[in-house]
This record gives C-alpha cells, structure tokens and sequence, in this order.
C-alpha cells in the first residue's frame, strides 16, 4: 500500500504546452503540402520536416512541457531510454501518417487511416512517456479512459487532417494547427488524468537516480532547448520556402502566356498539358496517372494570383490527362507535336473569335475540354 498523491498543475505551463503544440502542428501541416511533389513522388525531406514539427515539438515537447506543469511534491526523473524511443515513435508515426494522407488528401479511405495512425502515434508517444516516469512509487491506471483518450487522439486528428488538406488559406490551417493542438493536449490531459500516482517511500522527495536516468528538471531544460531550437529552425525554413513560392507565383504571373492548340489561351491548361506530354511515358497506371495530374493541376493552379474554381481545375486536368493518355503511344516523346500544334494555334488566335467554334478546336483539345471564357 501507499499514499495517493493529488496532482495540480500550473495553468500557465499548459498554456506554454499548447503553444508549442500548436507551433509545431502549424509549421508540419505547411510542410506536409509539399510531400507529394512534381509526378506525385513523395520528398522524405518534407515528410521528415513535418514529422519532426509535429512529432518532435507538436506531440513529444508538448508532452514533457505539460510534465513540467504537473506537481506532484515528489522527485521525479525519467529513464532516457523509454524517452527516446517515445521520441522516434512520435516522429515516425506521424511522418508516415502525413506522407500518406498527403498523396490522396481527399479519399476518405486515406484521410480515416491516417487519422488513426496519427491518433495512435500521439497515444504511443504519451504512454511510452509515461513508461519512463521514475518516482518513489507506482502508477495505477483507469483503462476507461485510457481508451477515451485514445478515440479523442483519433477523432481530432483526423478532423485536424481533414482541415488541413482541404483548405486553401493560411488563415484555415492556423485554425487546424489549433484543432491539432487540441487533438495532442485533449489526449494528454485526459491520459493524465487516468493515472493515479501512489507513493510508497516514507522519502518522496528523493530524486531517483542510475546510468541513463536524469531527473525531471535537467529533462525539462533540454526539452526546452531543443523545443526553442527546432521551432526557429523548422520556422526558418518554411518562411524562405514559402517567400520563393511567392516569388515564383509572380513570376508566373508576369510571364507572357503563348495560346495552345485551338486557340484556347488559358494559363492553367497550356503548363499542364506541356507537363502532360512530357511526363505521361513514364507511368503504367491510368488511374495513377489521371491523380497526379490532378495534383499536379492544382500545383500550376496554387500560383495564379486568382486560382481558377476546383471543379474547373480538376475537370480540366481529368479531360487532358485521359487525351493524352489514350495517345500517348502515338505522342511517344515527339514533342514536335506540340510545338507544331502550338505555331499554328498562335496564328488562328489571330482570325478573331470566330475561330474558338471551329470544329478542330475541341478535337485538338482531347474529349471533355472545352474552351474557358475569358
């Protein structure tokens, strides 16, 4: 037997670990939108960032920062082992959760799997945590809400996920970054409070102490530290990925556009099927194919300074990527196709806009692509 202890905790520390799981769920969701990357490969780099940002300072920092908020008037240490371990755990479920979700944002199937591994991801790490926990005593544990932490990790993830890959705005996703973060403390605070801690020392004050043991204190200030470093870093590297992208966005849009075959003078359809004839042969898949050419549609249609509709986006990519599809074997690489098509359809922009009725236009576009107005 042994005495029950009654935590508190100090509301300005939740606070700070909300803080910082909201940072870091903001700069990983910026970071999982460019996973899946030109062709629909996935960039380990990006994957990486994100796991880092919401794994690393998200979920584990703001694990320990809300360990710091505890107060239990016992000493307190941790073994470094079972803290590590909850740290890979933590970056790799929620890399691997991101990555996936990332390469099909809105198929369901995807979004509900990845809401569960990233849910599961957070609960691994808190528990795992908390296996390393080292006190003058032991923890008893409410299985009940074990498992109602578990179902809120997964349920506002998944919602965090889904706001995060079906927004457009940087105001959207700081709002999802929040979700995250109630979706990261939400499950910590409820785990916490299916523990019971009882001391069974007649010394609780007494650190606990061994080879790969540090106490509560010396954790909680490399925690710190590395919370403050990898945020500045993390932070840095989006601000100067996102400032190119605005560059490039510019550029793009100051760029004179030549009009394509049948006269169709349409900024996203000219880039795209350019792409498309010069990509195409190196896919098996129709359907693989038709789904990078939707991202890769979007991608083009991310840096028009006023993006044209999704359905016009997507209607738009599936119509060019099933034409050149179905001829790509007669394409076969020979872009002089294009190029010839292109001289001659910048000469019948010239007729007026009597040409766009011609019947070649539409043939000359594929099936399903009509001209847009102006």
């Amino acid at each position: 037997m042994g005495t029950l202890l009654t935590p508190s905790y100090s509301v300005p520390l939740v606070a700070l670990s909300y803080c910082i799981s909201v940072a870091g769920s903001f700069i990983a969701l910026l970071a999982a939108r460019r996973i899946v990357g030109p062709g629909g490969r996935i960039g380990l780099y990006h994957a990486a960032t994100a796991g880092l940002a919401l794994g690393g300072v998200g979920v584990w920092a703001m694990h320990f920062i809300g360990m710091l908020a505890l107060q239990l008037h016992v000493g307190v240490s941790y073994s470094m082992f079972e803290t590590l371990i909850s740290l890979v755990a933590a970056v790799v479920t929620t890399a691997i959760a991101l990555a996936y979700v990332a390469a099909a944002p809105r198929r369901i199937v995807r979004l509900l799997v990845a809401g569960f591994l990233l849910g599961m991801g957070i609960v691994a790490m808190h528990y795992l945590g908390m296996l390393g926990m080292r006190f003058g005593g032991f923890i008893g544990w409410s299985y009940f809400i074990i498992g109602l932490s578990m179902l809120i990790a997964v349920v506002v993830a998944t919602v965090a996920l889904w706001l995060s890959f079906n927004t457009r705005t940087l105001a959207v996703r700081a709002l999802a970054a929040c979700v995250m973060g109630g979706a990261v403390c939400s499950m910590h605070y409820t785990g916490m409070a299916a523990a019971s801690f009882i001391c069974t020392t007649t010394t609780p004050q007494a650190i606990p102490s061994g080879p790969t043991i540090v106490s509560g204190l010396q954790l909680h200030g490399w925690v710190l530290m590395f919370t403050m470093a990898a945020l500045f870093l993390l932070a840095l590297d989006q601000f100067v990925r996102y400032t190119a992208d605005v560059s490039t966005r510019r550029t793009i849009k100051q760029r004179p556009m030549n009009c394509l075959s049948g006269g169709h003078i349409d900024e996203l359809f000219a880039p795209l099927r350019l792409w498309a004839y010069h990509t195409v042969q190196s896919h098996e898949s129709e359907e693989r194919w038709l789904t990078i050419a939707q991202y890769q549609a979007a991608a083009i249609n991310a840096g028009f300074i006023k993006p044209l509709p999704f359905k016009e986006v997507r209607d738009t990519a599936k119509a060019t990527a099933r034409w050149v599809w179905k001829h790509r074997h007669e394409l076969g690489g020979r872009h002089e196709v294009l190029d010839g098509t292109d001289d001659h359809a910048a000469k019948r922009t010239q007729s007026g806009a009597a040409s766009k009725n011609h019947p070649r236009h539409k043939q000359s576009m594929g099936p399903g692509v009509t001209s847009r107005p102006r």
